[in-house]
């Protein structure tokens, strides 16, 4: 795109200088119609030069994905060319020395006043402009071109040059017509050559002809060999449409009848058929067979006549349907449905119907709606764990094939013309994340890799992806130039010499414009003996090297060359190579395998120049540069977290819904999600370590492949600006200043030195305050780890975040009711308490103000909180300890039992430890021995609450517990107060709205369900009513809406027992009993703990669920 912007650039401003010579030649007092001449011929010559590069720019810039401003502002410096272009043209028309130029305008003028008469009184509006069908080389699509461009084509006043950028605006960019038509140079005399060539390439009669007479056999055999019948008016309609493209061509019925009556007939259904034979058409074809004329064939009269019947026919069903639809008793949906066979009819008659009474049975076998664009499984298509392992370029092919969307995956639409918002979290680009090029799983994979993994998938489905090495080996890539006449390009090379030959991508050479100078057949021998087919191969002769060294050498092409292989990556032996002034070509970079040299050349290559590291890599020298190999040292990351940057996406609508789960999930998904999660820590618990301080210390779980990580200064800068005004206007300063010096006295941060600021390999993070008057910290500074620079990832868009902590919420809470005690408590800064390893802190570096105003940057020491993978360390710490505690208990005894250990195992939601005791004595020994366990890890466990006896009289504060208000004195438990927020009836109710209100309620219970439920079929009704997010929903809804809301605030009066196991006694019986239901609008499901104990019966409710 550079290149046709710099040559616009160049266009403009010598359209701009002769504009200026012309208008100085026309403000001239004495004028000379002779230079006015030329000098308009050469603005005219100019502009229209200009408009082909124009178009050509914004052609590439739809292509970009370009956004609506830049594509905006681009049209509007086009429209200031064409104004001054067509002032001039003006200008020189009303010049009286103008006779030539004027001469070139007065036909169209006559013609345009003497139209204007005519319509005069006629028709006072004004038509739409007329748009080209473009052609993009389709032989088809040829005729409804010609028949549009014809009218240019034979209109005199049109200059030449003018048809030829006429010709080029109306076929597709890159297509096979635009090339031929671009392989001329635009000049005048060129334009006949050009309309010759593509009527001898595209507009032939005979491959016309031939064309159409084999699609027009495709399409009758076709639908006689099918076993469902396309519909009859489709049928007519495409029958009649290439008989007449036909007679347009010269071949008329009389040429073709005898061959396709019968073919025709032949295709049509059996109750058709019948009816044709019963027509009177068909009775009449058969009188004129004896009375037909000479000219007429009685193979065209049957013709005809089945063509009328089925137009007949046609009209009739369009007639039954308007009749039936017309009063609302349309029974019948598709042609399909008009000619069911007869048996149908008799047997179910019109009482036949569709409507089925809604039961929970119907749960079992239900469609569901939502289907793969890829695997056609019951899943969204961005989810889709099958393919996720294919190469960007399969995953398009598909949708390609399927008509789908390459932004937003769905079908029926193409990308350049999708609304949806959507945007990747990878690349911020305008696309799913699934669709991005940046991952590794979008890397292309050859063929023989892909079958032996679908086959690995056959033999065992719990292998997924993270049956990978967690090993890491360099091998010899290379970053080259190869170049053909003045096109080149930079690509990444490959050194095998385990392959016999050497290779080029098929697309590279394509793009370069390489012509192969022979064809070879090759039978490629796989890893383990396998042998392929023979294999055809383009042979080339490539030009490659880079500044030092040029040579050619014969190349194969191949579709694909090999997997995604990882560029070299920073490390220490980098800076073990700059010692020795040693450059590799390939670090950091990001692209596929486009060049394999093979043992043919690269023993030319070498210069026999290496070196051995002290970290065990080899650096090898060649006429191309030098290369890495080895295996990596210590290599801490591990590729089983390719796979887990799938995970990391935007929520789509459906995933709001998705605590309301009946367990019904895709196996292969849970247990990609199960081993991923595993593998995350694994990985862990190989760098967790206990520093000199005595506090654990843990690395950033990095994804491996991310993209590069920017610094992200300027984002922090501007962030920290507005940041500091915020704070000024509230008076809260000095407070938020208070709490960075407190954390700088503890250790917690400090500042980077001068030396160190340079830095590249360092990201900053834009933090702002956070106030909690309730809470034990009443200000807070939060980090945003997900802002970034435009085009580049976040910090957290690069980190692995672990399992999802919120699935674990309802299974606490059941812990927590199970005995007669229940029990809280938190951990004092709980995130501060984890060191973070010195490779990593440079990444979480953050900018702050001192109190002369000077810059000052801070970074992070300990774990932060905001980063997305702070839970996940903070859970996998406290994992990690109770574990080292219990390993120590076995060893040496200690004061704290086994029992407690695992208790606090099971109850910790990220800092907050929830849990229930059997009795008061338990409960004390709880409290004190989780107090030391915790302790030893330096972890400060805090702020105890416990049930403290039933006291129904007076009502304390409740107690925030995982979303929920728990009242100590009773015992019981409520909706959090301040999740309800009712609103004004007058105000204007969207979709947005009710969706807002719809999540507000919290209840993991579920004990809220049957009035939670009610906004969601409200939403379901917007939906089918095809609402977009910001309107207005009908005065009905909005009615329902506020009635529900309005009513809203009773919930936080519902209260149940926190306790659902009554008594201490060991005569106690328990059983549970499940309900479940379903009707046409929702399903839901309960459970109840009964429990007997002597002659009484307690009766609780453990948790249900809703679903529309």
């Amino acid at each position: 795109m550079e290149i046709h912007k710099k040559d616009r650039r160049v266009r403009r401003a010598v359209f701009t200088k002769n504009a200026n010579e012309l208008e100085v030649l026309l403000s001239a007092a004495d004028k000379s119609a002779r230079s006015i001449k030329l000098t308009w011929d050469v603005v005219h010559q100019k502009y229209s030069d200009l408009q082909i590069v124009d178009e050509k720019v914004y052609e590439l810039l739809l292509e970009t994905d370009a956004d609506e401003k830049e594509l905006a502002e681009e049209m509007e410096i086009r429209d200031t060319y064409l104004k001054k272009y067509t002032n001039l043209r003006l200008k020189v028309e009303e010049s009286s020395l103008d006779n030539d130029i004027h001469s070139e305008h007065s036909a169209n003028s006559r013609v345009s006043q003497h139209s204007s008469q005519e319509r005069l009184g006629k028709r006072q509006f004004k038509l739409p402009t007329i748009e080209f069908r473009k052609f993009g080389g389709d032989v088809r699509e040829w005729l409804g071109f010609w028949a549009q461009f014809k009218k240019i084509h034979d209109d005199p006043d049109i200059d030449s040059h003018d048809k030829i950028v006429y010709l080029i605006q109306a076929t597709v960019p890159g297509s096979k017509a635009r090339q031929l038509v671009e392989s001329y140079p635009a000049m005048q005399e060129n334009y006949s050559k050009i309309i010759d060539s593509l009527k001898a390439r595209f507009g032939r009669d005979d491959i016309l002809i031939e064309v159409y007479v084999r699609e027009l056999l495709k399409l009758i055999l076709s639908n006689a060999m099918a076993q469902d019948k396309m519909d009859i008016s489709t049928l007519h309609d495409k029958i009649e449409s290439h008989l007449r493209a036909l007679e347009t061509l010269g071949i008329t019925k009389n040429n073709c009848a005898s061959m396709l009556f019968p073919l025709i007939e032949s295709c049509l259904p059996e109750n058709l058929l019948r009816a044709w034979q019963r027509s009177a058409q068909y009775v009449s074809s058969l009188k004129q067979k004896t009375e037909i004329s000479d000219e007429e064939s009685p193979s065209e009269s049957r013709l005809d006549g089945l063509m009328n019947f089925l137009g007949v026919e046609v009209e009739n069903e369009q007639r039954i349907l308007l009749a039936t639809e017309s009063f609302g008793l349309n029974t019948i949906s598709s042609d399909k449905k008009l000619f069911r066979s007869e048996k149908v009819k008799q047997k179910f008659g019109s009482k036949c119907t569709d409507e089925r009474t809604a039961t929970a049975a119907g749960l079992v076998n239900c469609d569901i709606t939502t289907k793969c664009t890829f695997c056609e499984g019951s899943h969204e298509t961005e989810n889709c764990f099958k393919f996720r392992k294919h190469s960007l370029e399969e995953k398009k092919s598909i949708l390609s094939k399927r008509g789908a969307c390459f932004r937003c995956l769905k079908m029926g639409h193409l990308a350049r013309k999708c609304h949806a918002r959507v945007n990747c979290m990878v690349c911020n680009k305008s696309h799913v994340t699934m669709m991005c090029p940046e991952i590794l799983a979008n890397k292309a994979k050859n063929e023989a890799s892909l079958i032996a993994e679908e086959e690995k998938e056959k033999k065992s489905t719990e292998q997924a992806l993270s049956c990978q090495t967690s090993s890491h080996v360099f091998m010899q890539t290379i970053r080259v130039t190869i170049s053909n006449g003045s096109a080149s390009k930079e690509i990444r090379a490959l050194m095998d010499t385990g392959s016999q030959r050497s290779y080029i991508l098929k697309d590279t050479a394509k793009e370069l414009g390489y012509v192969p100078f022979k064809t070879v057949t090759i039978t490629h021998a796989l890893f383990g003996g396998q042998k392929t087919e023979e294999q055809s191969h383009n042979c080339y002769k490539i030009r490659i090297g880079d500044n030092n060294y040029n040579c050619t050498m014969e190349m194969l092409d191949q579709n694909q060359i090999c997997s995604s292989i990882q560029s070299i990556h920073f490390g220490e032996w980098i800076e073990e190579l700059k010692a020795k002034n040693i450059h590799l070509s390939d670090v950091g970079s990001q692209g596929p395998i486009e060049v394999l040299l093979g043992a043919d050349v690269i023993g030319k290559l070498y210069t026999g120049r290496r070196h051995l590291l002290k970290s065990g890599l080899v650096a090898v020298d060649t006429l191309l540069g030098w290369t890495l190999m080895g295996k990596v040292p210590n290599a801490e990351r591990s590729t089983n977290l390719v796979s887990m940057s799938m995970l990391v996406k935007d929520a789509p609508i459906s995933n709001l819904w998705a605590l309301d789960v009946l367990g019904i999930t895709d196996p292969a998904e849970t247990k990609n999600r199960q081993e991923l999660a595993l593998a995350a820590k694994e990985m862990f618990q190989q760098t967790v370590r206990i520093n000199e301080m005595g506090r654990y210390e843990v690395r950033l779980p990095w994804l491996e492949g991310h993209a590069p990580l920017s610094r992200n200064y300027d984002v922090a800068r501007k962030r920290l600006d507005s940041t500091t005004k915020k704070l000024k206007r509230n008076h809260i300063l000095e407070s938020y200043d208070h709490v960075f010096q407190e954390w700088l006295q503890e250790g917690i941060i400090e500042e980077v030195p001068n030396n160190e600021l340079g830095n590249e390999a360092a990201h900053y993070l834009p933090h702002r305050a956070v106030i909690k008057e309730n809470s034990t910290t009443k200000i807070r500074p939060v980090f945003d780890a997900s802002s970034c620079e435009k085009g580049k990832p976040s910090l957290n868009s690069c980190l692995e975040t672990g399992p999802n902590l919120i699935e674990s919420i309802p299974s606490i809470l059941l812990r927590f009711r199970l005995y007669s005690f229940g029990v809280i408590s938190d951990i004092k800064k709980a995130f501060l308490q984890i060191s973070l390893s010195q490779k990593d802190r440079d990444f979480v570096r953050f900018l702050w103000i001192g109190t002369d105003g000077e810059e000052i940057t801070y970074r992070h020491k300990r774990v932060v909180f905001g980063i997305s993978s702070s839970p996940f360390l903070l859970g996998a710490t406290i994992e990690h300890h109770l574990a080292l505690c219990r390993k120590k208990f076995n060893r040496t005894g200690t004061f704290y039992s086994p029992e407690t250990i695992d208790k606090l195992s099971e109850s910790f939601y990220v800092d907050n430890c929830v849990t229930s005791l059997e009795d008061e004595a338990s409960l004390n020994r709880f409290i004190s021995e989780s107090i030391a366990v915790m302790n030893e890890g330096s972890f400060d466990l805090r702020g105890w609450e416990y049930t403290q006896g039933k006291d129904a009289s007076t009502e304390v504060e409740p107690i925030s517990v995982l979303g929920l208000s728990w009242y100590p004195n009773n015992d019981v438990l409520a909706i959090t107060k301040n999740c309800i927020e009712a609103s004004s009836g007058d105000r204007t109710i969207t979709k947005r709205q009710i969706l807002s209100m719809a999540q507000k309620v919290f209840d993991p219970i579920g004990f809220t369900c049957p009035t939670s439920l009610y906004p969601k079929l409200l939403l379901q009704k917007t939906w089918k009513q095809k609402l977009g997010w910001d309107d207005p929903v009908d005065e009905e809804l909005k009615h329902d809406f506020c009635a529900w809301n309005k009513e809203l605030d009773l919930l936080t009066s519902i209260r149940i027992p926190r306790c659902i196991k009554w008594g201490l006694g060991n005569n106690r019986r328990f059983s549970l009993h499940v309900f479940c239901d379903a009707s046409k609008d929702a399903y839901a499901a309960v459970i109840y703990l009964r429990i007997k104990e002597h002659d009484r019966v307690y009766v609780n409710l453990l948790t249900a669920k809703a679903r529309i």
